[in-house]
């Protein structure tokens, strides 16, 4: 690939990231500024309690997606004229899926939850389905090449929403029931006003491009490696509260929150470059993997210097002395940045091109994960969880890059996109076909 011709691949996947990054670090900003309230407002073992459920939530919604996620973004790559059509198929799909998983939260959360309010669980339920429709709206939007939508549909009212909150939270003091009570009214205006969008806005009622791919047998393949990585990447928390308790669940919900601000910037450079990745030869597919890598590393550098030099000041700063005690766990998560900034990368590539892939390094990971923990969470709390999560990370990341480089980069790919983009396709068309 010529560096002319590399340049406009590299300047569109630029200005999506950056657009696809403001977005999500805006709704990152709020969400991190509600929980560094919250830990300031509530009782350790309640905030704890709080985070086990937003991350069980959080685990049975993924789990059950079914690969869902992923088929809108790969149809409307081909067609985004039908984005009305996909977008109603899918959420007919994902929410009788979901109920699945709903069911399965309740299960998970009264095994090990220390509070056990049902007022609060029911609204988490109520969040969680609404979630999963406002996810979908936005892959929606995405893929039909809507890049604005995360910034103003999605990012200002969670922005809003969560400022409420926090002066409601600071005024008057906020239990349980009352975050879960917030974070349902939040889930439910994003689904509102991005599912509004999709279905005024957004390109006509053309039919289903392949009505078919949102059969069980078709959604298999992503959907079960999509689930073992949801258990992978949230799964966690679960053990720890069965085996740590909720001060432990505390502080690795608290340092996996800083975790995920500092992985946003490779997780976006991951979702829009997959179009591109997915229309070029293997030559440029290399390049295209070597630059995603290096910038994945570039952009973690900060969150490394962070972890080296002051992570208990950040972690005091961010969610006040009380959670002091999550340092070390904060640490340890920052200091794997670029690891889980390249594993996403590679990750999203993988289910692109071969969701075998994706399912065998998931699941390795996922096996891993489990027999760390045993190990590990017992005897350090939330700092063995954190390092229960990195080696996952490492075995995943190892496979991945392994296998992508000796047997797709540079071999017959078996993609799962059949249609190609039009001829002379620019700028402005669709670009994304990885989940979000």
């Amino acid at each position: 690939m010529t560096d002319a011709a590399r340049e406009p691949v590299l300047r569109r996947t630029s200005q999506w990231a950056a657009t696809v990054t403001a977005g999500r670090s805006l709704a990152a900003l709020a969400a991190a500024a509600w929980v560094a309230v919250l830990a300031r407002v509530l009782e350790i073992d309640a905030f704890g309690d709080l985070a086990l459920l937003v991350g069980l939530s959080t685990v049975f919604a993924g789990v059950t997606d079914g690969g869902v996620s992923v088929e809108v973004a790969r149809q409307l790559g081909a067609a985004p004229e039908a984005a009305r059509s996909v977008f109603r198929s899918a959420v007919q799909v994902r929410l009788r899926l979901g109920s699945a998983g709903l069911v399965m939260f309740v299960v998970a959360y009264a095994a090990v939850g220390s509070t056990q309010s049902p007022w609060a669980v029911g609204l988490m339920v109520v969040s969680t389905a609404a979630t999963m429709v406002h996810q979908l709206a936005v892959t929606t939007c995405r893929a039909a090449g809507r890049r604005r939508v995360e910034p103003f549909a999605d990012a200002v009212p969670r922005v809003a929403l969560r400022t409420v909150g926090v002066a409601v939270a600071t005024s008057a003091g906020l239990g349980l029931t009352g975050a879960a009570a917030l974070y349902a009214a939040t889930d439910v205006l994003l689904a509102v006003v991005v599912s509004t969008y999709v279905v005024r806005r957004l390109p006509g009622d053309a039919p289903v491009p392949e009505p078919g791919g949102f059969r069980m047998r078709a959604l298999s393949r992503n959907g079960i490696g999509f689930a073992f990585w949801m258990l992978q990447q949230r799964g966690v928390v679960w053990f720890v509260a069965l085996w740590s308790g909720p001060t432990s669940v505390a502080y690795f919900a608290a340092a996996q929150r800083l975790s995920d601000a500092a992985v946003l910037p490779s997780s976006a450079l991951g979702s829009v470059a997959v179009p591109q990745f997915m229309r070029s030869g293997v030559t440029a597919r290399r390049q295209v993997a070597r630059t995603l890598v290096g910038l994945a590393l570039a952009v973690s550098v900060p969150a490394v210097i962070v972890a080296a030099v002051a992570s208990e000041q950040v972690t005091v700063l961010a969610f006040g002395s009380g959670l002091r005690g999550a340092a070390p766990t904060v640490r340890l998560l920052l200091l794997g940045t670029p690891l889980v900034g390249c594993s996403a990368v590679l990750l999203q590539l993988a289910a692109a091109l071969r969701p075998d892939v994706q399912l065998r390094a998931t699941l390795s990971s996922v096996i891993v994960l489990v027999a760390s923990s045993v190990l590990m969470i017992p005897r350090w709390g939330a700092s063995g969880a954190a390092g229960a999560f990195l080696i996952s990370q490492a075995v995943q990341t190892a496979i991945l890059a392994s296998v992508l480089r000796h047997r797709v980069l540079h071999g017959a790919v078996r993609a799962p996109v059949r249609a190609s983009a039009p001829t002379g396709a620019t700028g402005d068309q669709p670009r994304v076909a990885a989940a979000s």
